[in-house]
């Protein structure tokens, strides 16, 4: 029974932690995603902890004259220690995102014959052939995680868990890649225009878009982490 150590067990139950070598197993949503997790008791008031998330969601956004319909995209792994201090539910975790998957991909368009800023320059999109083009938000693979709560994913007197957990992913800054196509013209009347792929102040000023857009979204470096979920032990 729980709680009881014999000598001919397999696995050896602890004070607290639950017994070495259970596995639990359970779903979550959070603000990485919805998912699964596997935990097990690897010693006294000690879980390792694995699971995968998974989130879409589409929007249509407007900036300095460029639409953006953009797809954001959560695929994630992470790995996390459990540690049960006072040998109660609370628990302090460490790990990393070891896939962080995150990313915005997005698709450009400047209307016709209407103005866009790239840079501190102003561009008027081709009636002939308007500008378009991609986008895509990166982060880094792999970011260190670190998170505090109450549950546990393999608990020592029942089967099913509840868990909550708030934390924080450090997961860089976010890099922008933009790429336009198409014909940009320094005048409304459009009678001075250049190729937006390959005309190097153009190019220039796509830099600078990049980063003016990667500072804005800077503060995603330090990626919240609410979670709820509820886990079953075998």
């Amino acid at each position: 029974m729980p709680g009881a150590s014999s000598h001919n067990s397999p696995t050896k139950s602890t004070a607290h932690g639950g017994e070495i070598g259970k596995v639990g197993i359970g779903v979550t949503a959070s603000t990485l995603g919805a998912g699964i997790q596997l935990g097990v008791s690897i010693a006294p008031r000690v879980n390792l902890r694995g699971g995968a998330s998974f989130f879409s969601y589409s929007r249509t956004f407007h900036y300095d004259g460029i639409y953006y319909k953009g797809n954001l995209d959560f695929r994630n792994g992470d790995v996390l220690l459990d540690v049960f201090p006072f040998g109660g539910g609370f628990h302090l975790s460490g790990g990393a995102l070891i896939y962080n998957g995150n990313n915005v991909n997005a698709t450009a368009n400047a209307p016709a014959g209407q103005s866009f800023s790239l840079g501190s320059d102003t561009y008027y999109s081709s009636n002939a052939n308007h500008v378009t083009g991609t986008g895509k938000l990166q982060f880094r693979k792999a970011a260190p995680e670190l998170r505090f709560g109450w549950g546990n994913l393999v608990p020592r007197t029942r089967h099913f868990s509840f868990g909550i957990e708030a934390g924080i992913a450090f997961v860089g800054l976010p890099q922008m890649k933009l790429a336009l196509s198409g014909t940009a013209c320094l005048d409304a009347a459009q009678t001075m225009c250049e190729d937006a792929a390959t005309n190097t102040t153009i190019l220039s000023d796509i830099v600078t878009q990049q980063n003016k857009i990667n500072d804005k979204a800077k503060y995603a470096q330090y990626w919240p982490i609410l979670s709820i979920g509820f886990g079953y032990r075998f």
